[in-house]
């Protein structure tokens, strides 16, 4: 009867513990702090564009930083695989965006935009990178170390970090799917830019 009553309570305790671990896992729900994740540059027209310093910087042709040492007010992530037919299909739209980003002084100063390679190698991501034009800075996530950080995310998912004044890290949007539309989401941008 005890060892009956022992496993009733272990079952017990499983179930409750079990929400408790999916929600600390989510870390990626508006409100969260973004994990710390290392980032190698590579590209010297990439480093000025995150602000982390200069070609002169990079050690054995790159330089490990996290999100936190861009210097931006927020950070767009895109989390993508080369192998995603819904990532290849967003690409011009996230370029676009990227372009509008760059051409608006409100929004240029104030916000950068990545993306992050889930699952793929450095020629992977240099391969989608080159296929699909793309000019902001894409990272290779090959050991899915980054991926595994942000909950697993399907691909692509987007991701907006403040990475200035109070609550440095915390994440502002989260959202899994493509852009529908690069004026939407580039006024969801610009809201949060502005405050």
């Amino acid at each position: 009867m005890n060892r009956l009553r022992f496993m009733f309570c272990l079952i017990g305790v499983i179930f409750l513990l079990a929400p408790a671990e999916l929600a600390a896992g989510a870390v990626l729900d508006v409100g969260n702090t973004f994990p710390e994740v290392v980032l190698n540059v590579e590209d010297e027209d990439d480093a000025r564009y995150l602000d982390v310093g200069g070609i002169m910087d990079l050690v054995m042709g790159s330089k490990k930083i996290t999100i936190h040492d861009v210097k931006t007010n927020f950070l767009v992530i895109q989390i993508f695989s080369m192998y995603c037919p819904y990532c290849q299909a967003d690409a011009p739209r996230v370029n676009t965006l990227f372009g509008k980003m760059r051409k608006d002084p409100a929004i240029n100063d104030k916000v950068k935009l990545i993306g992050i390679g889930a699952g793929n190698t450095k020629l992977e991501v240099a391969t989608f990178k080159n296929k699909y034009a793309i000019d902001f800075p894409l990272f290779s996530d090959g050991d899915f170390s980054i991926h595994k950080k942000i909950g697993e995310v399907r691909t692509p998912y987007f991701i907006i970090v403040k990475l200035q004044g109070a609550r440095k890290g915390e994440v502002l949007y989260s959202r899994l799917g493509t852009l529908e539309s690069v004026e939407s989401f580039l006024d969801v941008i610009e809201k949060l830019a502005v405050k």
